[in-house]
């Protein structure tokens, strides 16, 4: 749509630049789903086992989404003399949730188990640097996925 929009005087510049600035948290998204999440890859080939893969890492994000959400707040509260604010470290929450997921179903003391990850959440933080912008990596992937792979 913006580049078939050519009109300058009715569609200026600065328009898109907002627009952009106001999609980044979708794009930031879509960036969690791929790349933490690993969402394309897939454990098997058949259309079972892609939509297995697909919505349990799609529940896998929500519920760290979930337990996550509201403690930036938090942890911006208890650190007020630094120089940067800090969220959490998003892949290393996955990564437990991953981990713990199936006990959460499982029956055990719930409560205790997301007081223990919300604790596991709140220790590994990542200061957020704001402007920072280095040069990409130009070169040859290395990994390719299952569903990439030349036929």
């Amino acid at each position: 749509m913006i580049t078939s929009l050519t009109d300058i005087e009715q569609y200026p510049h600065e328009l898109f630049k907002r627009l952009y600035h106001l999609r980044w948290g979708v794009e930031e998204s879509y960036k969690t789903d791929k790349h933490r999440l690993q969402l394309e890859n897939f454990s098997g080939t058949s259309c079972a086992a892609i939509l297995q893969d697909f919505y349990a890492n799609i529940l896998l994000g929500n519920i760290t989404s979930i337990l996550s959400s509201g403690m930036e707040k938090e942890i911006n509260n208890k650190r007020k003399n630094t120089k940067h604010k800090y969220k959490i470290n998003i892949t290393t929450a996955l990564s437990k949730v991953r981990e713990v997921i199936a006990i959460l179903f499982s029956g055990v003391d719930v409560l205790f188990l997301i007081e223990k990850l919300m604790a596991m959440f709140l220790s590994n933080i990542q200061p957020v640097r704001p402007d920072r912008s280095f040069p990409r990596k130009k070169g040859k992937r290395r990994r390719y996925y299952k569903t990439y792979l030349p036929l």
